[in-house]
């Protein structure tokens, strides 16, 4: 197996392999993907390699090192080997590669899954038992979880009730469309939600944030994703402001934003509320997706 860096004209070739080796991907585009792995800030090619049989992607690895207050940490936002060549060792060999990379940069662990944005799949699906023993094996242990859930805009409560109105037009709920508008949902995620600054920004790009605001401050606000991805959140309230209806609020207009445009069932990535999403978005569960980290 040949290792090589993956490059903008990778993608095409790659997403195929992908999306068979991570059932979390089937929605993703090529578009979406070089959103998510080359234009990630600290994007370093360093840490996405492919390995390829004679000229194809026969196995990939997509990381990315990133410098929090717990210093340098690796992060595996995606991986697989695809079916053909499975039980030949190209994934212990391109996973030790990576992790020697890692190593060399000084990163303090490695962690796969629970990537801060902008990241790819939210963990393993736990349903994935040759790809959960594969890291159990390489000495990687278990880290909590994330709920993915799909919601069901046919059959969502979508039409706001007299107070569900008032709420809106208090707090100018409204979609973003000024520069000064994003500027007001950047400041209250950089204070209360700095690990969803980036998908702000690229929902902000897309048309689709929204936000509810109180004396010219955004107190709420509630990202959606458009094309092949149709992905819904980050929802956000600031701590002052909950237990008022704005989560609903902010949900209900993206809902009804993505209802419009014909994208009928959008997921979930972190359902840390079950029963919100399960009551206001007629959502299910869809997978549960586990996060491990190895010292190395």
């Amino acid at each position: 197996m040949q290792l090589a860096p993956v490059t903008k004209r990778d993608l095409k070739a790659l997403l195929p392999l992908l999306k068979a080796c991570d059932p979390g991907a089937g929605a993703l585009d090529e578009k979406a993907l070089a959103r998510q792995v080359l234009e990630d800030p600290d994007f370093d090619p360093s840490f996405c390699v492919q390995g390829l049989e004679k000229g194809k992607p026969a196995a990939y690895a997509l990381g990315v090192a990133r410098r929090g207050t717990q210093g340098k940490l690796g992060y595996v936002k995606s991986f697989g080997v695809a079916p053909a060549f499975q039980g030949r060792g190209l994934g212990q060999e391109l996973f030790g590669e990576l992790e020697r990379r890692f190593q060399k940069r000084e990163a303090r662990a490695v962690h796969v899954g629970a990537c801060p944005a902008p990241s790819l799949a939210t963990g393993v699906d736990c349903l994935q038992t040759a790809t959960v023993a594969f890291l159990l094996r390489r000495g990687y242990l278990r880290q909590g979880d994330s709920i993915v859930m799909r919601a069901d805009l046919a059959k969502a409560p979508l039409k706001p009730g007299p107070e569900q109105e008032a709420l809106a037009k208090a707090c100018k709920a409204r979609r973003a469309s000024k520069a000064e508008d994003l500027e007001k949902v950047m400041a209250l995620a950089r204070v209360e939600f700095p690990q969803w600054l980036w998908e702000v920004r690229a929902a902000a790009k897309d048309g689709s944030l929204f936000l509810a605001e109180q004396g010219g401050q955004a107190v709420a606000f509630a990202c959606a994703s458009l094309g092949e991805a149709q992905a819904l959140g980050p929802l956000g309230t600031c701590a002052a402001e909950r237990g008022k209806g704005l989560g609903r609020l902010m949900l209900r207009l993206a809902l009804l934003h993505l209802k419009a445009r014909k994208q009928m069932k959008p997921r979930i990535d972190h359902a840390s509320d079950v029963h919100f999403f399960a009551r206001h978005a007629a959502a299910s569960i869809e997978s549960v997706r586990w996060h491990f980290m190895k010292r190395v």
